[in-house]
């Protein structure tokens, strides 16, 4: 009973760090290609709009969509 009491406990575990890991990544990546975390809210809603070709990052840099 002990063992997979202890396999739940790791497993719960491993399954938390590994998800926290995986969204600090991911704003990382983001972060070092210009677009900070108070900038990746809300950007789906930007990048998506068609009037909008050009859409400015945090650096200033201008990231064009082509799906016009």
């Amino acid at each position: 009973m002990f063992f997979y009491r202890l396999i739940g406990l790791t497993i719960f575990q491993v399954g938390f760090y590994e998800s926290l890991s995986g969204i600090f990544t991911y704003f990382v990546i983001y972060g070092q290609h210009g677009f900070r975390p108070e900038r990746i809210i809300g950007l789906r809603d930007d990048w998506g709009n068609t009037a909008i070709n050009n859409l400015e990052d945090s650096y200033g840099q201008e990231w064009v969509s082509y799906l016009n």
